[in-house]
């Protein structure tokens, strides 16, 4: 929706994009041989900002630190341009909006609509954001200052109710000032060479030219919810209001190289909302109030002080959840949260009977579920999982958090008939102790973890596409698949490979591998390929059986056996196995450790290639 001069803009319900400025009328080209410019497709143009990029993401790196990062995106500006121009420079500037009569945006809505603003093609942006208009529903737009005269467009925000929900009647000034400073703070400013994010002192975000090459000459200011959004307190008492995509809300600020410094245990009684959205919050010290409204929301305490005690079944009044300690000495009221992140110290966190996800930090932790499917996220510390459900929970373990701590490949699960209780270890660390576990649900336990986090040269991860040829090195890897059917493998190290969702191929090297399958019919080769040393003038082999941990036959799982890497194998009747000890022998020499096996029969479950 376009406005010049006195013109008055009403978007109406949902989504909208208004455009400030005249709109270029179509054009033949000089030269008879070059497309024609007919006219800036501006429906299009807004839908390339408004979707493509709201993929703006603001990440959780492993749950356990807040990254102010914007992933690369691409604004597909070349669709806005009806029958495509070979030659930008033929594409006409876009007029800057007039001051004197002006156009007047009737229901702007900052959960959902968008404001493009023609700018002059170099220098600073010279757009002012002013709060003159003596109403708090109103905002003003113009040149040279906030408190000038050179008004040239006026903004008049949705009715309370459209924008907060029913019952609300009316919009406070320090909602009408933190609407203002989220339009300026997350501000796109975008022309032919990049792209920055706010509007006085913008940070350059990571794109590519070529995906603005389109625009010509134009520059524009692209202002409220084009994506979602991160947005920090500045401290004192904060009102922070997001958008309907996935936000990350604080009330303070997250960037330690900011001008603005604010710190998350000197912050006051902040009130944060999310809206429609998968959003995060931060609240800080203080009784915050936190709404999650829509879509799965997350409270996190990854920045207090102490540990903290967080029951999402405490519900005062059955309206909100009280915090019994936010780490802080505060207790928060949280409305409609479902997940809850933890912080560095020890914390106690218990989820609803709805699916939860429990994140744990660099404490000792104790985490309760509480029914239905819950994830729980273990990044570091001994976690205590008391009621793990293996038919319908799954555990995600950042494997470089645990390996960083002392640099080792290795992984283990103890059970304990005494107890009942299951241990997990990784890198050498008890990363969870899950209680009220039989021996019986061993293999299904396993099967229910997943590698989270970032790779690097002992860390391979897939993803849910079907991956092959992961792993493969020298030296001793973490290898996850991720979904879908994987091949992974294993080579003259210790390696740990973890198979995932789908029907996933684990080679291992009798280099004392870890194979865990996880769901589906996984097939387990076993090679030999076994590093040595000379002895008395002979080769001495270095082997040591793989462990494949989660074999079941209910599953369809397989083991494969590369007879040529093992000399004078040629039939099953080769191979001897112990059911008391669970190990697989050929010469009297163990291959394989099937530990918590299910079903396993090497006559059925073994083939020779």
């Amino acid at each position: 929706m376009t406005g010049t001069e006195s013109d008055d803009l009403h978007g109406g319900a949902n989504a909208d994009t208004f455009f400030l400025g005249e709109v270029p009328q179509p054009q033949e080209p000089e030269d008879p041989g070059k497309a024609k410019f007919t006219g800036i497709d501006w429906l299009n143009l807004g839908l390339s900002i408004a979707g493509d990029v709201s993929d703006l993401a603001f990440q959780y790196f492993g749950w356990n630190k807040l990254t102010k990062e914007v992933v690369p995106m691409v604004f597909d500006i070349g669709k806005s341009i009806v029958g495509g121009i070979e030659d930008p420079s033929a594409i006409p500037t876009v007029p800057l909006p007039k001051t004197g009569t002006y156009a007047t945006i009737k229901d702007f809505n900052p959960r959902e609509d968008v404001v493009f603003i023609p700018l002059a093609p170099t220098g600073k942006a010279n757009v002012f954001i002013s709060e003159d208009t003596n109403t708090t529903s109103t905002l003003s737009f113009k040149y040279n200052s906030e408190d000038g005269d050179k008004t040239f467009a006026t903004l008049e925000l949705a009715t309370p109710s459209d924008i907060f929900g029913q019952g609300t009647n009316s919009i406070s000034r320090a909602g009408q000032t933190s609407i203002r400073e989220t339009l300026i703070d997350n501000a796109l400013i975008i022309d032919s060479n990049g792209a920055t994010q706010g509007l006085y002192n913008g940070t350059t975000l990571p794109i590519e030219s070529k995906d603005l090459e389109n625009l010509g000459s134009n520059r524009f200011l692209v202002l409220g919810a084009y994506s979602g959004l991160q947005l920090e307190g500045k401290g004192g008492i904060d009102y922070q209001y997001g958008t309907n995509f996935g936000d990350i809300i604080s009330g303070y600020n997250l960037d330690p190289n900011d001008d603005i410094q604010s710190d998350p245990a000197s912050v006051d009684n902040d009130q944060l909302r999310g809206f429609n959205g998968d959003d995060v919050f931060l609240g800080g010290a203080g009784a915050d109030i936190i709404k999650g409204d829509d879509g799965l929301d997350t409270s996190s305490y990854i920045h207090s002080t102490a540990g903290v005690t967080v029951d999402l079944t405490n519900k005062p009044n059955n309206t909100y959840v009280e915090v019994a300690n936010d780490g802080f000495g505060g207790k928060d009221k949280l409305y409609s949260i479902e997940n809850i992140i933890g912080s560095d110290y020890d914390d106690e966190i218990t989820g609803d009977n709805k699916p939860n996800v429990l994140g744990s930090a660099q404490g000792d932790d104790i985490l309760t579920g509480n029914g239905d499917e819950d994830t729980f996220i273990l990044s570091s510390g001994t976690n205590t999982i008391t009621d793990f459900n293996p038919s319908q929970d799954k555990i995600q373990i950042d494997v470089k958090a645990y390996y960083e701590n002392n640099q080792s490949v290795d992984f283990d699960a103890t059970h304990s008939d005494t107890t009942n209780t299951l241990t997990i270890s990784l890198a050498g660390q008890d990363a969870a102790i899950l209680e009220n576990i039989s021996n019986s649900q061993v293999a299904n336990a396993l099967q229910k973890i997943e590698f989270i986090g970032e790779e690097n040269n002992t860390i391979v991860m897939g993803d849910d596409d079907n991956n092959t040829g992961l792993g493969g090195s020298f030296s001793s890897q973490y290898i996850y698949g991720g979904g879908g059917q994987d091949g992974l493998r294993a080579l003259r190290s210790k390696d740990v490979l973890l198979g995932g969702d789908g029907d996933d191929y684990l080679d291992g090297s009798q280099q004392a591998d870890i194979l865990i399958g996880g769901a589906g019919a996984d097939t387990f080769t076993l090679y030999n390929f076994a590093g040595g040393y000379f002895s008395g003038g002979q080769w001495v082999r270095n082997v040591a059986p793989d462990s494949i941990m989660d074999f079941t036959a209910a599953e369809g799982d397989q083991i494969n056996i590369l007879t040529s890497h093992f000399d004078g194998l040629s039939s099953l009747s080769d191979l001897a196995y112990d059911n008391n000890s669970n190990e697989l022998s050929f010469n009297d020499s163990v291959i394989a450790i099937l530990e918590n096996e299910s079903g396993f029969d090497p006559n059925s479950h073994v083939s020779l290639f």
